[in-house]
């Protein structure tokens, strides 16, 4: 029979203790990533719960109180930038209105990692005279078309790297590291979401140009050499972080539990990641007990997405892909500035009358 049958069951035993942590107009049980913000707070939350009916006006207090728990344990200075608690709460938002028919996943990234999102976005909608939705990112650059049709056919039960580390060109551009909370990586020897985003740790200029390169090959520009001097200006504090929800039907297929390099571990399909997660949680929070061995051997895998062509080079009811970032006013200013030049630039240096057009 299948595991997910008793995901209800066990909901059962404790929903009503938590009616505070449920949206008014959509009373369901928490998300993922809910469950471990719960656990991470120990018995502060269940505290709190009773403050309030209202699920805005909790969820606030909650992440204020996860944040501090975090910073606790973990940093003596642990610096959340004021936009995040904002973030937090459309996120959770967000997994709650597609829980049921997408997983969520998480990658925390480099703030420079905007650039590329903005420019491949600008890029997009000249060569296709259409905007691009608000919830679609295109996280690839140059891909050849022989890569393209390969990654078409793979799936997650029988992908095998050309290598053992996703950090190699040969699969860079195959495949995504994840997590399936925000918080992943706290407890763990590998900078998850949530720390790479509030530590922003820096990504070599070499290898970040030649990924804008790759990226402005694929429409048919060059970068004027001037211009990789502006793309190093825009250098914020804090790191981004993106959201990536994939329909749990096509989420078996490109995603796989992996080792920190990428090489796949198939001991678990993400569906019975859910199912063990709402699980343990209901013997954690029953037991009224802090323990963290339990959350992390739930929380803290580390997963690889394919970057299958149909479902990450063009929008698609099929994936939805949110970015977040606490940059300042006059950093989005630049942002958007830097991009509108180098794109300016690229034109002037295009060949006269080539069609621009991805390849």
């Amino acid at each position: 029979m299948n595991r997910l049958f008793f995901v209800p069951i066990i909901l059962l035993c404790f929903c009503c203790d938590l009616n505070a942590f449920q949206s008014p107009d959509r009373r369901k049980s928490p998300s993922v990533a809910e469950l471990d913000m719960l656990m991470l707070s120990g018995g502060f939350y269940r505290e709190m719960a009773t403050k309030s009916d209202e699920w805005l006006s909790s969820t606030r207090e909650y992440i204020d109180c996860v944040f501090r728990v975090v910073r606790d344990r973990f940093f003596d200075r642990f610096i959340v930038p004021d936009g995040w608690r904002e973030h937090w709460v459309t996120l959770l938002q967000r997994e709650r209105e597609l829980d049921h028919t997408y997983h969520a996943f998480y990658h925390g990234c480099n703030s420079r990692y905007a650039l590329f999102l903005r420019l491949n976005q600008l890029l997009y909608e000249r060569s296709r005279s259409v905007a691009l939705p608000c919830d679609m990112q295109l996280l690839r650059g140059k891909c050849s078309r022989e890569k393209r049709e390969r990654l078409e056919k793979l799936c997650a039960d029988t992908y095998e790297p050309e290598c053992r580390s996703d950090g190699d060109l040969r699969v860079s551009q195959e495949i995504l590291s994840v997590s399936q909370s925000p918080f992943a990586g706290l407890f763990a020897d590998y900078a998850g979401p949530l720390f790479f985003t509030l530590r922003n740790f820096s990504v070599a200029d070499g290898a970040f140009d030649l990924f804008i390169v790759k990226l402005f090959r694929a429409y048919g520009y060059t970068v004027p050499r001037d211009m990789y001097d502006l793309l190093k200006t825009f250098r914020p504090y804090s790191g981004m972080m993106l959201q990536i929800f994939i329909e749990e039907s096509l989420a078996e297929k490109v995603v796989y539990y992996s080792d920190e390099a990428g090489m796949p571990k198939r001991s678990q399909s993400v569906s019975d990641f859910v199912c063990d997660a709402y699980s343990h949680f209901a013997d954690y929070y029953h037991s009224k007990k802090t323990n963290l061995s339990a959350r992390n051997d739930i929380f803290e895998n580390q997963l690889r997405i394919l970057l299958r062509p149909s479902l990450f080079d063009e929008p698609n009811p099929h994936v939805k892909i949110f970015s977040y970032d606490c940059f300042t006013s006059e950093e989005k200013t630049l942002l958007e500035n830097i991009c509108q030049c180098v794109i300016a630039r690229s034109e002037e240096t295009r060949p006269t009358g080539s069609e621009l057009k991805y390849v």
